[in-house]
């Protein structure tokens, strides 16, 4: 009799370390599609705050280069940079009639930059920057 406990027993026993060793390897392999997942979204960011900053750049830029074109405060639409492949932006300004700004001129103005790309599924960043004519 004792015999047949201790069979039933090793094989009870084996099933629970399967199960186990199941669990393990499930959690392992979830762990690691996440990790990449979150690495490629990670890129995507990356880039897109890149073009961000290359964008703010260039308007800053005009800002100082040719202030009477920039203070007319023209929207840009949709556009693309052969430099990243698969994002788009869109760049749109307000005046701001804050305080320390003059309301009868053009003189404070918010930039809003809006990066859109198509991953994994389709994803936008804004990104915003402050003029001040001073």
């Amino acid at each position: 009799m004792k015999n047949n406990f201790k069979k039933a027993q090793g094989i009870v026993e084996s099933v629970v370390a399967v199960g186990i060793l199941m669990m393990v390897l499930t959690g392992a392999v979830l762990l690691i599609s996440f990790g990449l997942s979150n690495r490629k979204t990670g890129f995507d960011r990356r880039k897109a705050n890149e073009l961000a900053t290359l964008v703010t750049e260039e308007q800053v830029s005009i800002s100082r280069a040719d202030p009477e074109t920039f203070w007319n405060l023209g929207n840009i639409e949709t556009t693309t940079n052969s430099n990243f492949p698969g994002y788009s932006y869109t760049v749109t300004f307000t005046e701001q009639d804050k305080a320390g700004c003059n309301a009868t001129k053009n003189d404070c103005a918010m930039m809003v930059i809006n990066i859109g790309w198509s991953g994994k599924d389709t994803q936008n960043l804004k990104f915003e920057r402050f003029f001040y004519r001073y």
